[in-house]
């Protein structure tokens, strides 16, 4: 009978053991089988050809797009036009600043940025028209700031737009016909508005990473050992309170 008993505890406690080790092995699996993508920057659009001699403006597959300009006010969306007049000035700006993209004025558009802007990025030296559609600019906060005894304020804003036939001679950051927001950081710290700074969040795409299986073999094993120890403590602080009540 004794030896039954033994026999019917080391099955219990294998079939434990084993249970754990099984369980913990595919929790961790699947944990890791879950995060085997990274997510990294993606910039590998296929851009269309450049051409500097085609008069967009001339294009009825352009002009049939929707090329209005919608501002968000908050919870208000409203069309606008160049017509358009905002208290600070700074829809206006967001206004010349399309119709310069659109227009391919490359000569005039490093004119929006400030000094400021230029200590850390660079704008480009040329491009072509942009088929610029579907817009939309929101008008997000605006801040007094005094810095150095001068006093300014920061607009910021997002804008959002698709390039049809994208050609990356201005937007390389984005592919044709979709949209990546720019936010907009824009002062009047040098007395006229001025373009601080553009950001946008990083493209990402999904890409395989190496899952460590020793380590998960490891993790494993351990945890198998550390269930065998408890078992059997759990079993001899039985046998000592079944031998203990014997006595008594």
């Amino acid at each position: 009978m004794e030896k039954y008993i033994k026999k019917r505890n080391i099955v219990i406690f294998l079939t434990i053991g084993l249970t754990v080790f099984i369980l913990t092995f595919f929790a961790i699996y699947l944990l890791g089988k879950e995060n085997t993508k990274s997510r990294v920057p993606k910039y590998d659009f296929i851009f269309h050809e450049v051409d500097f001699d085609t008069d967009i403006l001339s294009d009825p597959e352009y002009l049939a797009l929707d090329r209005s300009v919608s501002l968000k006010l908050g919870n208000q969306t409203v069309t606008i036009d160049d017509g358009y007049r905002s208290e600070n000035g700074t829809i206006e700006f967001m206004l010349k600043y399309l119709n310069c993209i659109v227009a391919g004025d490359y000569n005039s558009y490093k004119n929006f940025f400030s000094k400021l802007y230029f200590e850390t990025e660079n704008v480009p030296e040329i491009f072509t028209m942009q088929r610029v559609y579907e817009i939309t600019v929101e008008y997000i906060s605006e801040t007094a700031v005094t810095e150095s005894n001068k006093n300014y304020t920061e607009y910021r804003l997002s804008l959002d737009y698709k390039i049809n036939r994208n050609n990356g001679t201005l937007r390389n950051d984005m592919g044709s016909d979709c949209i990546r927001t720019q936010y907009f950081l824009i002062t009047d710290r040098e007395g006229s508005l001025m373009i601080d700074t553009i950001k946008s969040f990083d493209i990402v795409d999904d890409v395989p990473i190496e899952i460590d299986f020793v380590g998960v073999y490891v993790a494993c094993a351990v945890l198998f050992i550390v269930a065998i120890i408890v078992l059997a403590v759990m079993k001899k602080k039985r046998s000592a309170k079944g031998s203990s009540g014997n006595q008594t």
